[in-house]
């Protein structure tokens, strides 16, 4: 197959042409049907005037669509915003377990913490509700930040390290001689110290990720288009001065565009005039300003599958114009673009709103309140039949309780009868209320008790209308999480990955930790968590009581309580916290996984048993050795008392110290004896706890025993102590009396 021939790239006015052919045709465009519906649901949410008031009449407008969009915003804000991660990503293999629990942590820091979240979703979530799509746009702002600094009485390093950093620029710089003695003597200088007053104004680039909510009106998408990522062209298109566009783009020619006819429009924008009814806003000022430069113009930024440079592929492009004039044509990977819509219908991008299926029950109650009200205003100041000319039409028309009507003739003044209020009309307002619950789900049933139903002995248990309300809201949530929602954190992530080149050190789940997104890979799966509203939090608190209970009464058998685990009670009980909306469940419980394994408290009582033997052979021991050094102590003296027998003392003492030898010999086997007994009673009291008790006591029968029997010993070796001496001195007396 021949190659085909390279064709010259296309031009930029060939490229402008081509966009504005898919503006003219898309959808959302400001005279199309789609901003006509988005209108009209922003004027029925303020409850403007329907149009076909009557002067002298009612004119009161229901606020049914306002009721049901901010009844359900609530309920479905709680159910992302109960816990602080909404995404989890989740690992593609098993050495990614550390990134994808980095990449949890980072992606909704950024969310929360860099972007405003919170606002982010309502935003999101009201445009939807109100206006069929909630769009946010996320990407990768690099834009220069600078900011202006002052510092005072720097000395010379100071002052170096500072100016020699490329991001600083010095703006006002002056010197200061210090010539205080004391001070310069001190710090060891020659001569005067140099202080420096200096202003510097710093320039950051390092980037963050954007993500916000974008206006319905300024998102113009390919008619054809089925969902964002299949469209052709996606179009941003902001209101703009053409002051503001120099700023941006340096190469605008503003003449250009002050001499551009027809651009116009992006000061009259109707929906933008809808969303700020309320504001009293002059739009005109602004339109007809004399200052070319402050005049608005469409800045539009546009995302086109097209094929640039005649390859015979096409790309996916972003182009920024204003009028005419290119100011951005690259290649890019993904548009920034995420939407949500809560009622979708097969094979459109653009689905219903609340707004859309309440708007005509709006129209219909406001109708019968007006005729209900007409009715009650004709009975209470009703018509009158006045004969011409004989009754006072200055008393008739002043209307006051008590008031007097002169006449000239008696029964020239007569009331006309008004027909009472028919039941029905009244029946039909609730019927009308019915019709709108059963099609948005949002019942006043989410707002509290009603009334009607606690009077009403018939009605259904409240749980099960509650339910069915339930059903309805948890289906626009789901909606949500697995669309927009998802794709904003899966853009967030890839934004991350491919632009944040720095590292960050950041704070994360209360360890200081070092980010670098570059390192992830380009892949994610990522799982957006829904928490619970209000009707489900309080069944799910219930439920997991009940599982509470549950493992009291499995760790009470000893048999079952190795089916709870330490894991299995940590995760009841930090979903239990999250049900009553505490999002930090470290400060109330500690995870399982972060502690040293668990190790079995040996029994107290066994404990003590082993403390008291150990202090009883310590005290042993302690005798043992007075016992010695008496003996030694009085060997000595009798040594010196008997030098004359000193080879026959020195035999018994030999003898005697012998004998105590053995004895503590004996002693010191029965304490090994005791020792050994007492480390196989040890290993064996995990099991055999009574057992051990046993041999405790025996083992302390046999050390008093053996106290006993030292004691026993020391006793005789005294008597035979005693009984030489005897001896001695009388063999001594005998020897005196001889002599």
């Amino acid at each position: 197959m021949a190659k085909k021939a390279k064709s010259k790239q296309m031009t930029e006015d060939e490229l402008v042409s081509i966009i504005d052919q898919e503006v003219r045709n898309s959808l959302g465009r400001d005279d199309g049907d789609l901003a006509r519906q988005r209108q009209n649901s922003m004027e029925a949410y303020y409850g403007m005037a329907l149009g076909n008031e009557v002067a002298g009449r009612s004119q009161i407008v229901t606020r049914d669509v306002l009721e049901v969009v901010e009844w359900a915003m609530p309920e479905l804000l709680d159910v992302f915003t109960s816990d602080d991660v909404i995404a989890r990503f989740s690992p593609n293999a098993e050495q990614d377990e550390d990134e994808a629990r980095q990449a949890t942590d980072y992606v909704n820091h950024v969310f929360f913490n860099e972007n405003d979240g919170f606002q982010v979703l309502h935003d999101m979530f009201k445009d939807a509700l109100m206006q069929k799509h909630g769009v946010t746009k996320s990407y990768w702002d690099d834009t220069p930040k600078t900011a202006r600094e002052e510092y005072s009485g720097l000395d010379d390093f100071q002052f170096q390290n500072l100016v020699q950093d490329d991001d600083v620029e010095v703006l006002a710089h002056s010197e200061v001689a210090l010539e205080d003695e004391g001070t310069i003597q001190a710090l060891g200088l020659q001569g005067p110290l140099m202080l420096h007053d200096v202003e510097i104004e710093r320039t950051t680039d390092d980037g963050r990720i954007i993500v916000e909510v974008v206006p319905p009106e300024e998102i113009l998408i390919s008619r054809r288009a089925r969902s964002f990522d299949d469209a052709r062209m996606i179009t941003h298109r902001i209101s703009k001065t053409i002051s503001e566009i120099k700023l941006m783009f340096p190469d605008f020619d503003e003449d250009i565009a002050i001499s551009m006819q027809g651009d116009d429009a992006a000061e009259f924008d109707e929906e933008y005039q809808a969303r700020h009814e309320f504001d009293s806003a002059d739009f005109g000022d602004a339109q007809f300003s004399d200052d070319g430069l402050s005049r608005k113009v469409w800045l539009t930024e546009n995302y086109i599958k097209i094929d640039w440079d005649n390859d015979g592929y096409t790309e996916l492009r972003k182009v920024t114009k204003a009028g005419t004039q290119v100011l951005e044509n690259i290649e890019v990977d993904d548009h920034p673009f995420a939407g949500i819509t809560p009622i979708p219908i097969p094979h459109k991008l653009f689905g219903m709103s609340l707004a859309d299926i309440t708007m005509d029950l709006q129209v219909t109650k406001s109708a019968i309140l007006r005729n209900l009200l007409d009715n009650i205003y004709n009975l209470n100041h009703g018509r009158f039949e006045a004969l011409d000319g004989q009754v006072n039409m200055d008393d008739l028309l002043t209307s006051r309780p008590g008031g007097v009507v002169r006449v000239k003739t008696a029964g020239a003044l007569k009331r006309l009868d008004t027909p009472p209020i028919p039941n029905g009309g009244f029946e039909m307002v609730q019927y009308m209320d019915k019709l709108r619950d059963g099609r948005t789900g949002v019942s006043k049933f989410r707002t509290g008790l009603d009334t009607d139903f606690l009077n009403n002995a018939k009605a259904g248990p409240v749980d099960n209308q509650m339910e069915a309300a339930n059903a309805r809201l948890r289906l626009y949530a789901r909606i949500f999480k697995e669309t927009g929602v998802k794709k904003t954190f899966e853009k967030i992530y890839k934004n991350m990955v491919r632009h944040q080149q720095r590292e960050k050190v950041l704070k994360l789940r209360g360890e200081w930790v070092t980010i670098d997104p570059s390192a992830w890979g380009g892949d994610c799966n990522v799982t957006v968590k829904t928490g619970l509203g209000h009707g489900d939090r309080a069944k799910k608190i219930q439920e997991m009581n009940m599982v509470g209970q549950q493992f009291g009464l499995l760790r009470q058998d000893p048999e079952l309580r190795t089916m709870v685990s330490r894991e299995n009670i940590y995760t009841a009980f930090s979903e239990g916290l999250r049900a009553m909306d505490y999002k930090n469940v470290g400060d109330f419980i500690t995870d399982p996984k972060t502690l040293p394994p668990y190790k079995p408290q040996p029994d107290p009582k066994v404990q003590a048993e082993q403390a008291k033997n150990q202090v009883e052979m310590k005290k042993l021991e302690l005798e043992t050795q007075k016992l010695q050094m008496q003996m030694q102590a009085d060997m000595q003296k009798n040594q010196q008392s008997a030098g004359l027998d000193q080879q026959k003392h020195q035999l018994e003492m030999q003898k005697a110290q012998l004998a105590a030898q053995q004895a503590q010999q004996k002693v010191e086997i029965e304490m090994a004896k005791l020792e050994i007994t007492y480390r196989a009673e040890q290993e064996q009291n995990a099991i055999e706890q009574q057992k051990s008790q046993v041999e405790v006591m025996k083992v302390q029968a046999d050390m008093a025993k053996m106290e006993a029997e030292i004691m026993l010993k020391e006793a005789e070796m005294v008597m035979k102590y005693e009984e030489l001496a005897l001896e001695k001195q009388q063999d001594r007396n005998v020897t005196l009396g001889t002599d």
